[in-house]
C-alpha cells in the first residue's frame, strides 16, 4: 500500500477514535444531554475527520436558556479534540472588548494559518438588533460579515488600518528622501 494512503488512513482512524473518546468524556461531564452530545459529535465528525475536502462551513445551532452550558460544552469539545489553537469565540452582545466580533474579527482575518477554524458566535440574537417603535435595525458594520461567513465560510476582508499606515509610512519616507535632495 502507498505510504501517503497509509498515513491518511491512520490519521482518519485516530481522529475517529478521538471523536469517540470526546463523546464519552462529554457524557461524563455534562449530565442529561446524551442525545445532544451524540448529535453534536455526529455532526462535527465530517468536519473534524475530513475537513480538507469540506468546502462549505459546518454550522451547528445550539439553542437554550442562558447559563445552561451550551458554550461550555463546545469549549470542552474543542479542548478534547486539541483544537484550541483554531478556536475563536465571539460574544455578539459585547461591544468593543476583546471578545466582541469587531475586536476579534481582525485577528481572525489576519490569521495566516490556513487550517480550518472553529468559530462560536455566542449571544447570536444580538447580531441583528432592532429598536424603537418602528423597529428600525441598529446599524452594525460587522453584521454583513457575519452573514457572509455563515453563508460561504469566507469573508472579503481588507485591513485598511494596515494599508493606510503603510501608505503614511511611504509618504514619510519619500518626504525624508526629498529633504535630502
Amino acid at each position: 500500500m502507498n505510504t501517503k494512503l497509509e498515513e491518511l488512513k491512520s490519521e482518519f482512524l485516530e481522529k475517529q477514535q478521538l471523536l469517540s473518546k470526546a463523546n464519552k468524556q462529554l457524557k461524563k461531564e455534562f449530565f442529561g444531554i446524551d442525545s445532544i452530545i451524540d448529535n453534536i459529535t455526529r455532526t462535527v465528525s465530517s468536519w473534524y475527520v475530513l475537513s480538507d475536502i469540506q468546502e462549505s462551513p459546518l454550522i451547528i445551532n445550539l439553542w437554550g436558556l442562558t447559563g445552561v452550558g451550551k458554550t461550555s460544552l463546545i469549549k470542552r469539545l474543542v479542548e478534547i479534540l486539541n483544537c484550541k489553537d483554531r478556536f475563536f469565540k465571539f460574544d455578539l452582545n459585547q461591544k468593543g472588548n476583546t471578545q466582541s466580533f469587531s475586536s476579534g474579527f481582525n485577528d481572525l482575518c489576519e490569521n495566516s494559518d490556513s487550517s480550518k477554524v472553529i468559530i462560536v458566535l455566542d449571544e447570536f440574537q444580538h447580531s441583528r438588533t432592532v429598536k424603537g417603535p418602528n423597529r428600525d435595525e441598529i446599524e452594525n458594520k460587522y453584521n454583513q460579515s457575519i452573514w457572509q461567513l455563515l453563508d460561504t465560510g469566507k469573508v472579503h476582508y481588507m485591513s485598511w488600518r494596515r494599508s493606510l499606515y503603510d501608505f503614511y509610512d511611504y509618504i514619510n519616507k519619500l518626504s525624508r528622501l526629498l529633504d535630502k535632495v
